[in-house]
């Protein structure tokens, strides 16, 4: 996909395995609808995350238009938690110790696309998407190759984008905090919090990393294809 997710999630509302990447399971419905408003926090009590916080769908439909590096302007998209984006399987059984349990194969993307994965080189992951353009993949902050993919036809949306912060009831952006999207990988606890992999842009908007993130933070969601 050129543009981000913005899939609306409705409790009244089932998605299945025909129109949504559902690989173990026929169907999944969120159990809280997507906020249109940045009003409440997802997580009441920082750094103390329970397990119904981590396993409970939120979402928050950005509407604000974006412009990417090459003035290319598209809505900012949706931004949920790693536990919606995955459709209700990245819970906390995946703890991202052994593969292929870390791996998670559903997700909100249509049918036909997939949430990219995390493996170096796979071809259907972001780091292959970097190979393919010749820009150089490392875990390691960079600024090679940014003008690359926030421009057509990759346009991946910079920081000022911004995140929803679980903590505060807020996107943020520009404001501080990085930005990303969010990659089907559970990765190991990390100063006691459950996190998964990202490709996040620092909210300066000059660099980028492949990283993790504490899994209730609201991120962005580009689909691939999955064929």
């Amino acid at each position: 996909m050129t543009e981000n997710l913005r899939l609306t999630l409705s409790t009244a509302t089932t998605l299945t395995n025909i129109d949504t990447n559902l690989t173990t399971k026929s169907s999944w419905t969120p159990d809280r609808s997507s906020q249109t408003a940045t009003t409440g926090r997802w997580v009441a009590d920082w750094p103390n995350i329970t397990d119904e916080e981590y396993n409970t769908a939120r979402s928050f439909i950005n509407s604000t238009y974006i412009s990417t590096t090459d003035g290319d302007s598209q809505k900012a998209g949706g931004y949920y938690n790693w536990y919606a984006a995955t459709a209700g399987s990245g819970n906390t059984s995946i703890t991202g110790e052994t593969e292929p349990l870390s791996r998670v194969r559903d997700s909100i993307c249509p049918k036909g696309w997939i949430m990219p994965m995390a493996i170096t080189h796979d071809t259907k992951s972001l780091d292959n998407l970097l190979d393919v353009y010749g820009i150089t993949n490392t875990w390691t902050w960079q600024s090679v190759g940014l003008s690359v993919i926030t421009s057509n036809p990759i346009s991946l949306l910079p920081s000022t984008s911004g995140q929803y912060n679980s903590v505060a009831g807020w996107v943020r952006g520009v404001e501080g905090g990085n930005t990303g999207y969010w990659i089907a990988w559970g990765d190991k606890w990390q100063d006691g919090l459950m996190v998964a992999q990202v490709l996040s842009f620092e909210y300066t908007g000059t660099r980028y990393i492949f990283a993790t993130d504490v899994r209730v933070a609201g991120m962005n969601l580009r689909c691939v294809n999955g064929w």
